[in-house]
C-alpha cells in the first residue's frame, strides 16, 4: 500500500519495529507470549539455555546474515540485541521490515 522504498523507512519506525522483531524472535524461541518478557532482561534472567541462545542467533543470522555467535553474551537482552542490530545491521533490517510489509500486505483483505 504505501510507495515508500526500504531507503525511505523513517529511522524512529525502524527503530520501534526493531525491537518488535527482536521481542519476537526471543518468545518464539522460548515459547512464550511477548508479554511475558522484560526487554531489560539479560538472557541469563530469561532462562535462556545454551542451544536457546544458538537458535536466537541463528535466527537472527537467517533473517538478517553475518550474526556473530557471541552476539547474546555482548549483547545478553533483547534491549541491547536490538540496539546492536540498529548499529550494525541497519540496512537488512530496512529490508527485512520492507519484506515484512509486503508479505503482510499479500496475506490481509485490501492491505488490512
Amino acid at each position: 500500500m504505501t510507495g515508500r522504498q526500504r531507503d525511505d523507512v523513517p529511522d524512529v519506525e525502524l527503530d520501534a519495529w526493531v525491537h518488535r522483531y527482536t521481542m519476537s524472535v526471543f518468545a518464539e524461541i522460548l515459547e512464550v507470549p511477548v508479554p511475558e518478557l522484560e526487554e531489560l532482561d539479560s538472557w541469563d534472567v530469561l532462562g535462556l539455555s545454551s542451544l536457546q541462545n544458538m537458535n536466537i542467533v541463528a535466527r537472527l543470522d537467517q533473517d538478517l546474515g553475518g550474526v556473530p555467535v557471541t552476539l547474546l553474551f555482548e549483547h545478553p537482552s533483547p534491549a541491547q540485541t536490538a540496539y546492536y542490530l540498529l548499529e550494525n545491521k541497519r540496512d537488512e533490517l530496512r529490508a527485512a521490515m520492507s519484506g515484512w510489509r509486503a508479505e503482510r500486505e499479500t496475506s490481509t483483505p485490501s492491505g488490512r
